[in-house]
């Protein structure tokens, strides 16, 4: 739900007002913002990670201590561009001059000011992640998923989103790579099945084809006529294995 919550909802307004950008009277990005605003994803073995990047400073939200037992949810800023952000301090080698916002320098001598802003960024960041409505039950939400419909004038059956078969096709069709060119029944097999397919009658061939037949009668007409996936967006491509 955090994943959802921090990919969708948060707009490039957002991820400024985390890394601490001012805003004009009107709510609009000030004009001396220039760099691109990006956010991705990332899963890894270890676990997954959220970064939210302005420049070369990014804020992340990741679970790389994931055991077992449990896992340990973590923020933090990455500062590669100090100068970015501000320190209250006199210039430097004029130490009789007033002191004033200057730009933050690199190395340790602005460290005391680096950890505030950390701490100040982190902060509004879990603080916007806390809001994430976590009110639906699960149920709820499954709920028109696990009823069969009617299309077409067939009838299809109910999803099962935790069943292990049902579970790995939704996923499986579900990866990012698929959105803009979709995917065919090979692409399905590539990461439903760890073996090569055999057959006792026609080894490979015969197999192969019944694995495509299934995953792509799921992956087409299961998928859309449920709702999960639109006609108009390239979720499956006829046979071709």
């Amino acid at each position: 739900m955090l994943v959802h919550h921090a990919m969708n909802t948060f707009s490039s307004p957002d991820i400024l007002r985390f890394l601490g950008k001012g805003f004009t009277s009107a709510g609009h990005i000030n004009g001396h913002v220039k760099a691109e605003v990006t956010s991705d994803l990332k899963r890894r073995q270890e676990g997954m990670r959220i970064k939210h990047r302005y420049s070369d400073n990014s804020v992340k939200l990741y679970d790389k201590a994931y055991t077992p037992a449990g896992s340990v949810l973590r923020a933090e800023l990455t500062m590669q561009r100090p100068e970015q952000f501000q320190v209250y301090r006199r210039p430097e080698g004029d130490p009789k001059r007033p002191l004033r916002w200057l730009p933050m320098r690199r190395g340790i001598a602005d460290l005391h000011r680096r950890a505030e802003v950390s701490q100040q960024v982190n902060n509004r960041y879990l603080d916007a992640l806390a809001s994430t409505d976590h009110s639906t039950r699960l149920k709820e939400l499954l709920g028109p998923l696990e009823r069969p419909v009617i299309g077409t004038g067939t009838r299809s059956r109910a999803l099962r989103p935790f069943d292990e078969q049902d579970r790995l096709l939704l996923e499986a069709i579900s990866h990012g790579e698929f959105t803009i060119n979709g995917l065919r029944n090979k692409d399905l097999q590539r990461l439903l099945y760890t073996t090569r397919a055999q057959s006792v009658e026609e080894p490979n061939l015969h197999q192969q084809s019944r694995r495509g037949a299934r995953d792509s009668h799921f992956a087409g007409q299961k998928v859309v006529e449920h709702g999960c996936a639109s006609t108009r967006t390239p979720v499956w491509l006829p046979c071709s294995t």
